[in-house]
């Protein structure tokens, strides 16, 4: 648990400086943070694809919420009734 105090933490930060110096050290901290953010973009990625395939049934209301396309042809009788009617 020694990484995790604030002593351990600033003996980190210690080393840090002393190796990359106060030049590099805000670039190491960007490199590191986008890392960070795209890590947890792919691991939340890979987590919903995982719920998705175990879990169909439980799949957002929005994607069944979806409507039907409307179909391309008439589907009411009513020319048939007009052609019924000349004859």
């Amino acid at each position: 648990m020694f990484l995790f105090s604030a002593q351990g933490i600033l003996t980190i930060a210690v080393i840090a400086l002393l190796l990359f110096g106060p030049e590099k050290l805000p670039e190491m901290g960007r490199i590191i943070g986008r890392f960070m953010a795209e890590f947890k973009r792919a691991q939340e990625s890979v987590e919903a694809t995982i719920r998705a395939e175990m879990y169909p049934s439980e799949a957002p209301a929005a994607a069944s919420a979806t409507p039907a396309p409307a179909p391309a042809f008439s589907t009411s009788s009513d020319e048939d009734d007009e052609e019924e009617d000349e004859e």
